[in-house]
C-alpha cells in the first residue's frame, strides 16, 4: 500500500483513495517470492507529480507480508522402514516467514529440525508421526504413520533334493519367518506358479506322483517389496519292469558237506518279487535259499525269476559242488591178444573234473584218461593204475592185463589186486624155498655119500610115499613146468654125469626123510 505526497494511495497502478492528489504509478516491476497468494506479491513504484509546479518523486518499495504456514506434510524415505535398515522423516509447509518444525512420535518430540533420521530401525520406532510447523501468524500439521517390517526369512522342511517313488506321495511345507504382517508365500514350478498363494506358510502336495511332477521348485515369500525364496529340486523314481537280474552263490566255490546261499537281485519299480529255481523246480519264493549241507544232487542249473506289475526277469548260473574224485575205475577194452589193440580207460566222479595218469607197473605212461596200445606185446602184459586227482584229493583203481585168454578188472581202488599180488609173491617165494632147501639137501647128500665106504648091508627098504611124485629137474616145458619122471620112461635110463645140475632121485627115502639118487 503506498501513499502520495497528495494524500493518494495507489497499489499496482490503482488509486487507493480519490481525496488524494493524482499519484501516477508509472512501473510495476514483478518480483516472485514464496507467496500464499499471487496477487500479493512483486516489487511496486511510485511517481509523484505538483500540478503546478513540475516536480517528480519517486519510490521502490517491496512489502512484506506475514503468512501462516499451509499445506503441511511429512513423508517417510524409503515409505517402509526395514528392521536394522535406516528411514528419514521429512516436514514442509508453506508460510511467511519461514515456519520452524517439530516432529512429533507417539506424542514425545523426537525433532525440533525439518528432518528426522533413524540409522537403525527397529520395531519401536513404528507408529504416528506427527510434524508441526508454526510462525508468528500461527501453526500447521499433518500426521502419517511409519511402518517397520523385518525381511521375509523363507524355509522348506524338505531337503533337495528329495526323491520319490512314482506314484507315491509328498509334501514340503515352505514358511516365511520375519515378524508381523506375514508374508505372502507362493510356490513356483520351473518358473510358472502352481497352487495358491497363502500367508504364513504355503504346503506343495502331490497325491501321485508322475514323471511330470519332476522338477525344480521355488517358495518365495513376498512382504511389501522384500522378497526372500528358497528352492527344491524333485527327482521321482520312476516304475520300470525288472531288469539287470543276477543270481549269486555265496561262498562261490562249495563242497560237499558245506552250505552254500543263494542269493537273487534285481532292479524294478515297484520292488520286485522273486521266485529261486534249480532245475526248473521252485525251491523259495524269496530273495534268497540257503542249502545247509549241499551234496551233488544240489549242483546245476538255478535260475532267479523277478517280476512286479509292469513285467519280469531273469538270469541262470550253474552251481558246482566240489568233492574230491571217487568210484574210480580203469577198463580195458578187450582180452590181451598179442599184436591186436587195447585202449585203456579211467573213469571217477569228482568236481571239479578230475586230470588222470595212468600208469603200468609203477611207471607213468601217460596224463589223461585214455591210452591205447596199437599192438600189444609180452611186455605191456601187468598191472595199470588210473590216478584221478582234482585240488580236493585223489583216488585210484587197478586192473592187470594177462595173456591167458582173461582180463582182470579190479574198481574196488586196487585192493583185491594188491591181496593177489601178494598171496602169488609168498606162495612162489614158499615153493622157490622149498626147491631151493631140497636141491641143496640132495648135494649134501650126495656129497657125505661120496665119502663114506659101501655098505654091503641091503638098503632099507620104505614104502613109497604117493605124496611125492619123482621129478626131471633138468627140463622145463614152455609153461616153465618141471616134467615128471614117468612121463619120459627114456630119461630115466640116462645116467647123470658128475657135472649135471639135476640129479634123479629114488622114490625111496633114507631115515633122514631124503630122497636117495638113482644112480
Amino acid at each position: 500500500h503506498v501513499v502520495s505526497s497528495t494524500g493518494r494511495s495507489f497499489m499496482n497502478g490503482k488509486a487507493l483513495s480519490k481525496e488524494l492528489r493524482s499519484l501516477i504509478i508509472d512501473e510495476i516491476i514483478s518480483k516472485e517470492g514464496n507467496t500464499l497468494n499471487d496477487q500479493f506479491n512483486g516489487s511496486y513504484s511510485a511517481i509523484a507529480r505538483s500540478v503546478d509546479v513540475s516536480h517528480v518523486a519517486v519510490a521502490k518499495v517491496w512489502p512484506q507480508f506475514c503468512i501462516k504456514p499451509d499445506n503441511t506434510n511429512i513423508t517417510f524415505t524409503p515409505e517402509i522402514a526395514v528392521v536394522n535398515g535406516s528411514v528419514t522423516i521429512t516436514c514442509n509447509s508453506e508460510g511467511l516467514p519461514e515456519p520452524s518444525y517439530s516432529i512429533i512420535h507417539n506424542g514425545t518430540e523426537v525433532s525440533t529440525n525439518k528432518t528426522y533420521t533413524i540409522d537403525d530401525v527397529q520395531y519401536r520406532h513404528a507408529g504416528i508421526y506427527t510434524c508441526i510447523a508454526m510462525n508468528k501468524r500461527g501453526k500447521d500439521s499433518a500426521s502419517a504413520n511409519l511402518t517397520v517390517i523385518e525381511k521375509p526369512n523363507v524355509t522348506i522342511n524338505c531337503p533337495s533334493p528329495i526323491t520319490v517313488n512314482e506314484s507315491d506321495a509328498f509334501t514340503c511345507v515352505c514358511r516365511g519367518g520375519g515378524g508381523n504382517p506375514p508374508a505372502i508365500l507362493t510356490w513356483y514350478k520351473d518358473g510358472e506358479q502352481t497352487g495358491n498363494a497363502s500367508y504364513g506358510e504355503n504346503s506343495l502336495t502331490r497325491t501321485s506322483v508322475t514323471k511330470d511332477d519332476i522338477g525344480t521348485y521355488k517358495c518365495v515369500a513376498r512382504r511389501y517389496n522384500l522378497t526372500d525364496e528358497k528352492t527344491i529340486e524333485v527327482k521321482a523314481r520312476l516304475n520300470f519292469k525288472p531288469n539287470n537280474t543276477k543270481i549269486t552263490f555265496t561262498p562261490e566255490e562249495v563242497k560237499v558237506g558245506t552250505s552254500v546261499n543263494i542269493t537273487c537281485y534285481s532292479e524294478g519299480r515297484p520292488e520286485p518279487r522273486y521266485n529261486i529255481t534249480h532245475n526248473r523246480i521252485v525251491l523259495s519264493t524269496g530273495k534268497t535259499h540257503t542249502i545247509s549241507k549241499a551234496n551233488l544232487s544240489d549242483a546245476g542249473t538255478y535260475e532267479c525269476i523277478a517280476w512286479n506289475k509292469l513285467g519280469n526277469d531273469s538270469a541262470s548260473a550253474y552251481l558246482t559242488v566240489e568233492v574230491k574224485p571217487e568210484n574210480t575205475k580203469i577198463t580195458i577194452t578187450q582180452e590181451g591178444v598179442l599184436d591186436s589193440p587195447v585202449t585203456i580207460t579211467c573213469s571217477s566222479e569228482g568236481r571239479p573234473e578230475p586230470s588222470y595218469n595212468i600208469t603200468h607197473n609203477g611207471t607213468r605212461l601217460r596224463a589223461g584218461r585214455m591210452y591205447t596200445i596199437p599192438k600189444v606185446k609180452w611186455s605191456n602184459a601187468g598191472t595199470y593204475k588210473c590216478i584221478a586227482k582234482n585240488k580236493l584229493g585223489r583216488d585210484s583203481a587197478f586192473a592187470y592185463l594177462t595173456f591167458e585168454g582173461n582180463t582182470y578188472d579190479n574198481t574196488d581202488n586196487g585192493t583185491t589186486v594188491v591181496v593177489w599180488h601178494i598171496v602169488v609173491t609168498l606162495v612162489s617165494g614158499f615153493i622157490l624155498g622149498i626147491l631151493f632147501s631140497y636141491i641143496a639137501s640132495c648135494s649134501r647128500r650126495r656129497w657125505f655119500n661120496n665119502r663114506k665106504p659101501e655098505r654091503n648091508s641091503e638098503p632099507k627098504t620104505t614104502e613109497v610115499d604117493t605124496t611125492y611124485q619123482e621129478l626131471d629137474l633138468s627140463k622145463m616145458n614152455t609153461e616153465d613146468n618141471y616134467q615128471s619122471l614117468s612121463v619120459n620112461a627114456a630119461s630115466n635110463d640116462v645116467a647123470n654125469d658128475d657135472d649135471s645140475t639135476y640129479t634123479q632121485l629114488s622114490k625111496t627115502r633114507d631115515v633122514e626123510d631124503n630122497y636117495q639118487s638113482l644112480t
